[in-house]
């Protein structure tokens, strides 16, 4: 079985990883999956997967291809196919995306659209 909370390798290798002790204030641009545990001040986009641990904060909008975000983003998010928030995550912003997943327990404020996916994401299904 699979563990949901974490990146897997078919979501490419990560290529970038700020650890738990880490502060950042700057923006991300990429087109590998970045996997954030510590706290971020500033703009993350990546053309891939973003992991938000637990502990994670981020100040700042987030846009990539795809998330899971257990920690806390105080910012807008525009994810172009899947967006998952497990039971633990706290976002304070708006939302758009084409699929929407959420555990109970998640702290939401701000509001959703929901777009249809692109047909770059029906592709690699």
């Amino acid at each position: 079985m699979q563990n949901n909370n974490k990146p897997t390798k078919k979501d490419n290798e990560t290529e970038t990883i700020v650890g738990e002790s880490i502060k950042v204030k700057g923006n991300f641009t990429g087109k590998g999956s970045i996997v954030i545990n510590g706290y971020v001040e500033g703009n993350i986009q990546s053309n891939n997967i973003v992991f938000v641990g637990k502990k994670a904060k981020i100040v700042g909008s987030l846009d990539a291809d795809k998330a899971i975000i257990n920690g806390e983003i105080i910012g807008n998010i525009k994810i172009k196919d899947c967006l998952e928030l497990k039971s633990t995550a706290q976002i304070t912003g708006d939302i758009k995306c084409s699929i929407f997943l959420v555990e109970p327990g998640v702290i939401f404020n701000g509001k959703c659209t929901m777009e249809a996916q692109t047909t770059h994401s029906i592709k690699q299904k």
